[in-house]
């Protein structure tokens, strides 16, 4: 009788013993999957926050730019006037230090893309 109370016991604890590490493993598999969640939730939150620094800085360029071509207006215009080939897109091999300031929002808007595009890679 002892010696079938000791296989019940053995039994029991064995079944135990396995809902145990059963239990544990799936515990293991739902921390992992939920690290990895976590680990994609910050990766979308630095994209949107790189987002919107990009923005702001765009925003901040383009106040600046109006704040020159607003002066340039205002004290007898800074930049030069545009020629009959730049106004028919003729000129389009002239550099932008050839064309005076025309095409300078331009080449600040391309050269801050540029900018932020080798940052990201």
């Amino acid at each position: 009788m002892a010696g079938l109370d000791l296989l019940i016991i053995s039994l029991y604890m064995y079944i135990v013993g396995r809902a145990f590490a059963e239990a544990g493993q799936e515990v293991r598999e739902e921390t992992e999957e939920a690290r990895e969640r976590w680990k994609k939730a910050e990766m979308d939150v630095a994209k949107q926050a790189e987002i919107y620094r990009n923005k702001r800085l765009m925003e901040k360029i383009l106040e600046k730019e109006r704040g020159f071509e607003i002066a340039g207006t205002l004290h007898g215009g800074i930049s030069a006037p545009l020629t009959p080939g730049e106004a028919s897109g003729e000129d389009s091999d002239r550099t932008p230090a050839e064309k005076g300031n025309a095409g300078s929002l331009t080449s600040k808007v391309s050269s801050v893309f540029a900018f932020f595009k080798s940052k990201r890679d």
